[in-house]
């Protein structure tokens, strides 16, 4: 699905309501079981962020919906895809999350345990590089499904990419921090085809025929070079 299609969507969603039952006692009761166990190994806690929130809760609640548990959605989606297409402006880094489903009478601690004795569930909770959560957990038909998102922002453009862009669009970039440094941009196709790159401010050599792509921001931090990945796009 074209990203101006899913925005559409996930608005409807967002401000309709899913046929699901939100369930904002788990989801507190997971924000802060997640900073208690950073504490516990010295890092930070994480910033809530409402852009995962929207992708985490879009994501519970298709799978509430749809009957299934999976990382990526019946139409191949994953929680990045979906984070790209919501979030017009941040740069992330790595990410990672966390899914699972338990029976509507599970208590808080049963959750917490579902979640922490996946070694890949139990790492992201205390990955260092994370600084950004968003956290969803709904209940429909005796199940509440649970979806935690993390992701390391590093940067932002200087306001809100447009869905569609077209040619000299500008993409100002402000890092997290001063010693990063910006290398350049480049635009990529869903299959991660490099379609347009570039060093300055706008967005230009674009494809002359319309199609879906991600903008990517090139970056260097004391030598090592590393790709942040921001807005999923509509070229025009």
């Amino acid at each position: 699905m074209e990203a101006d299609k899913y925005i559409a969507e996930a608005e409807a969603c967002l401000t309709d309501g899913a046929d699901v039952t939100p369930r904002t006692d788990v989801t507190a009761s997971l924000v802060d079981f997640t900073n208690v166990q950073r504490y516990a190994t010295g890092r930070s806690e994480l910033d809530t962020l409402d852009t995962l929130q929207q992708a985490a809760f879009l994501h519970a609640s298709d799978m509430a919906a749809r009957a299934y548990a999976a990382h990526t959605d019946l139409e191949g989606r994953s929680h990045l895809d979906r984070v790209r297409m919501l979030d017009r402006q941040s740069l992330f880094g790595a990410f990672g999350a966390n899914v699972t489903v338990v029976s509507s009478d599970a208590t808080f601690a049963e959750i917490e345990q579902a979640l922490a004795s996946d070694p890949a569930n139990a790492a992201n909770l205390v990955r260092n590089k994370f600084n950004s959560t968003g956290v969803a957990a709904v209940e429909k038909d005796g199940k509440i499904f649970v979806v935690q998102l993390f992701a390391e922002k590093l940067g932002e453009l200087d306001r809100p990419l447009p869905v569609s862009v077209q040619q000299g669009e500008k993409v100002k970039v402000r890092l997290a921090s001063s010693g990063l440094e910006r290398v350049r941009w480049s635009v990529v196709s869903p299959g991660g085809t490099e379609l347009a790159a570039g060093r300055s401010q706008r967005l230009t050599d674009l494809p002359a025929e319309a199609g879906q792509g991600y903008l990517n921001v090139e970056i260097r931090y004391g030598g090592q070079s590393s790709t942040l990945q921001g807005p999923a796009m509509l070229i025009k």
